[in-house]
């Protein structure tokens, strides 16, 4: 049995994947430091929202979509889940998209982390 990740676990590396580093701990939780719209911020990881609010999830998403791959099997699994991803967004609720973003993203650092 597997343990599933928290929404904060979650919602780190989804920040992480939108270029927020770790600033510091703070009394054992960790704040990153995240630039969104044009402002830099420093937040404690249990504040992010990605899992309940589109203004949050969207630009997330806006980046997943134009990533790119040279490897044509890499760029197959993009595409099929772009369009997993997309349909989460537009049928489902927002808890389906975000977990579905967070797989993506995991599997964007897998391939990033294999090519190096």
């Amino acid at each position: 049995m597997t343990n599933s990740p928290t929404i904060s676990e979650m919602n780190e590396v989804i920040a992480r994947f939108m270029g927020a580093t770790l600033f510091e701990y703070v009394d054992g939780y960790a704040v990153l430091d995240l630039t969104r719209d044009g402002i830099n911020n420093k937040i404690y990881v249990y504040s992010l929202k990605y899992h309940s609010s589109y203004d949050w999830l969207m630009p997330v998403w806006n980046k997943f979509i134009d990533l790119t791959f040279d490897d044509e099997g890499a760029e197959s699994k993009h595409a099929e889940l772009k369009t997993k991803i997309g349909h989460a967004i537009l049928y489902a609720r927002i808890s389906i998209a975000h977990g579905d973003l967070y797989q993506g993203i995991q599997w964007f650092n897998k391939q990033k982390n294999d090519g190096e």
